[in-house]
């Protein structure tokens, strides 16, 4: 009952468990304020959850301590002997400020390697420091403490078992069906069902599960009896009022709003990363626009070793940025259809995310440069980098073009040169 729902369970909270998340809270505040007065009871969760990100490397132990992001408890999968005592420093190129990879690739095994390739370095070094690994922003929160408890159980062997259906448990929580017929669903499964289907044929079978249950407690409360072909053609007709009713919602469509050209003197430089997630490959495409639309340039770059989609569009933000400092432009305005980096880069509090290192990069460069204005557009608006960065990861090539933008991109350039009415 206190597991997730796409875990097999029905979400409850179990209280014991909250309450010690709860606590824990407490105990990240004395990390982050020693002034404060708080309970001494969750310095053990605190301990499972925090992880080391990596700057220096000097204060980092390579075999002891927890800064390897996805690893079990954040550490090596296994001890290296080589390194009884050496420091995560060891493993890194200071000169270029990227990991030494065959130092690397010798030492660690296979999946340790590829894990340590993927955490970001800045070019601009900063101190070492813990971040909270529960939580994809570093931050300690009370759900990610309560569901670190729940996994450092031991379950019943039932419920091991359940796990290798969470996949069919996600899905069916997001089945767009009423929530009584997926509890009946959730409850036969228990009985491990051993049923997986497209979404399409999952949403019928699911209804079609809780019409029959619904007809077997008519016949043996009220004897009331239903055909084959009437309890069909009431899932048919059910199915159809759902998709009429979702249907009606997608006609209420909204004008999707366009790219805007800059004020007067002003500089706009749109930005967006894609990423190849089997490759951990990623590109950033960039196009910069004067205030009359027109192209001064467009660039896009191919990066290796990336971890995720998101550090795919930071990296595309730093390139964005140090262009905008190197070109010394009065005022500048930095648009992507990424809230989130966006989010990152104003706001003032140190990034203790997988993406801090790329974030004080461009914290870095903004301090010896005039502040920039950074806006988050609908991809609507971002179209042009959005085309750049999708081509250059298909070709695996970056490109470099001055007043002009790729054939690709071309007709969007047109369309988006006419200047809208003040």
């Amino acid at each position: 009952m206190c597991r997730s729902k796409e875990e097999g369970g029905m979400g409850f909270r179990n209280m014991a468990k909250f309450n010690i998340s709860l606590l824990a809270k407490q105990g990240w505040r004395i990390m982050n304020n020693t002034e404060s007065l708080a309970a001494k009871a969750t310095k053990d969760i605190l301990r499972k959850g925090l992880i080391w990100r990596v700057g220096t490397g000097n204060n980092i132990s390579v075999n002891c301590d927890a800064w390897i992001p996805n690893g079990v408890n954040f550490r090596l999968l296994s001890e290296v002997e080589l390194m009884p005592d050496q420091f995560v420093s060891t493993l890194i190129d200071n000169n270029e400020r990227i990991w030494k990879e065959d130092l690397i690739e010798d030492t660690f095994d296979e999946e340790d390697t590829v894990r340590i390739l993927q955490i970001s370095l800045a070019d601009v070094p900063h101190d070492d420091y813990l971040a909270w690994g529960g939580e994809a922003s570093g931050v300690f929160s009370v759900r990610s403490a309560y569901k670190l408890l729940q996994t450092t159980d031991e379950f019943p062997r039932a419920y091991a078992l359940q796990i290798s259906y969470r996949n069919l448990y996600k899905k069916l929580w997001l089945l767009n069906l009423p929530t009584k017929i997926k509890i009946t669903v959730w409850k036969i499964t228990w009985n491990f069902l051993p049923t997986r289907c497209n979404p399409r044929a999952w949403r019928l079978f699911c209804c079609a599960l809780w019409a029959l249950w619904g007809d077997r407690n008519l016949r043996i409360h009220e004897k009331k009896v239903s055909t084959g072909s009437e309890i069909g053609n009431f899932v048919i007709r059910y199915i159809a009022e759902l998709d009429g009713l979702e249907r009606k919602k997608l006609t209420q469509t909204e004008v999707k709003p366009k790219w805007r050209h800059p004020p007067r003197e002003t500089i706009k430089i749109n930005f967006d990363g894609a990423f190849d997630v089997h490759n951990h490959i990623s590109a950033s495409g960039i196009v910069i626009r004067d205030p009359e639309g027109a192209i001064l340039f467009s660039c896009s770059e191919i990066h290796k070793g990336v971890p995720s989609a998101f550090a795919a569009e930071a990296l595309a933000c730093r390139k964005a940025v140090r262009i905008g400092v190197e070109n010394r432009w009065t005022e500048v305005i930095i648009e992507e259809d990424s809230r989130s980096v966006i989010n990152k880069c104003r706001s003032s509090d140190r990034d203790k995310s997988l993406l801090g290192a790329y974030i004080s990069d461009i914290k870095q460069m903004m301090y010896r440069s005039k502040p920039f204005v950074f806006n988050h557009i609908p991809r609507s608006a971002n179209t042009i980098a959005h085309e750049i960065a999708t081509e250059s990861l298909k070709s695996k090539v970056g490109i470099y073009l001055e007043g002009r933008v790729s054939e690709y991109a071309e007709n969007q350039r047109l369309r988006e040169s006419v200047r809208e009415p003040d």
